[in-house]
């Protein structure tokens, strides 16, 4: 596993989000065997390829 702390292509995210919110996404860690990290960056990916291809 990758040191993401020290890996110069990894940055810090941080924010608030309701508690509802947050608790599915934990839910969705936890069901899919992601950390945090993990869970973020695939939301995140899923959602900008969703997005790139809505716009085409």
């Amino acid at each position: 596993m990758t040191d993401k702390k020290k890996d110069a292509n990894y940055s810090l995210l941080r924010g608030f989000v309701p508690q509802d919110l947050l608790r599915k996404f934990k839910i969705y860690c936890i069901d899919n065997g992601f950390d945090y990290s993990e869970g973020l960056e695939n939301v995140l990916r899923e959602y900008f390829e969703w997005k790139e291809q809505q716009t085409k």
